[in-house]
């Protein structure tokens, strides 16, 4: 019984991705997945208490894997890092790499950012600014210890940064849609740069001889 349970909620979970996709979170009709799914709009309710819970468990897997992408992207512990690869992870423009590794879940990124549930929008954007404060706070502190820059940014800088960039993200994936727009992303990976280019100037960032500058 309790197989036949699972396969019924992945079965939920597929029809409410294809008609939430289709149509958008705040148009999607439970009683349309249940259809999909051979099922009463009773029976459905069974699984799940409502559209909400059926969305975020769609879109939270899609989110955890994002975040652990992210992570892995960074470094935990910049005791044994070497300059050169410290300042390195400034050039890696991670939010480009997390966005290629995503290609197929573009459409559900689109989804949150265009037409889901505004109270989980706002829950996820703020993990992922914690997320990215929080290194940048690391980050940029121990670029300041060795030398490598000549300026400490506050916390309310390093957010205001963020933000910037985490809207930056939003207007891609507003644009992108069912897939990666090339030109789009272009024109975010030349932001990127542009921000990048004046963190440089405003901290004085060192790169000595041997870095090549972004």
């Amino acid at each position: 019984m309790r197989k036949k349970t699972e396969e019924t909620r992945k079965k939920i979970l597929k029809a409410a991705k294809e008609e939430m996709l289709l149509v958008g979170y705040q148009n999607a009709s439970m009683r349309k997945i249940a259809t999909s799914v051979g099922i009463t709009a009773g029976a459905l309710y069974k699984h799940f208490a409502s559209k909400e819970e059926i969305f975020e468990v769609i879109c939270d897997d899609v989110i955890n894997r994002l975040f652990m992408i992210q992570k892995s992207l960074l470094i935990d512990d910049f005791k044994h890092v070497s300059d050169e690869d410290l300042l390195g992870i400034f050039q890696k423009k991670v939010s480009i790499q997390m966005l290629m590794k995503f290609k197929e879940d573009f459409p559900v990124l689109h989804m949150i950012v265009q037409h889901g549930n505004p109270d989980y929008y706002a829950r996820k954007k703020a993990e992922y600014l914690d997320l990215s404060v929080g290194f940048a706070t690391e980050y940029y502190a121990e670029l300041y210890r060795r030398g490598l820059i000549c300026k400490q940014y506050t916390n309310e800088e390093l957010y205001m940064l963020a933000q910037a960039e985490f809207l930056a993200l939003c207007t891609f994936l507003e644009r992108a849609d069912q897939r990666i727009n090339e030109a789009d992303l272009k024109a975010y990976e030349t932001l990127l740069s542009v921000v990048s280019k004046g963190i440089q100037v405003d901290c004085g960032m060192d790169w000595g001889k041997n870095h090549e500058k972004v």
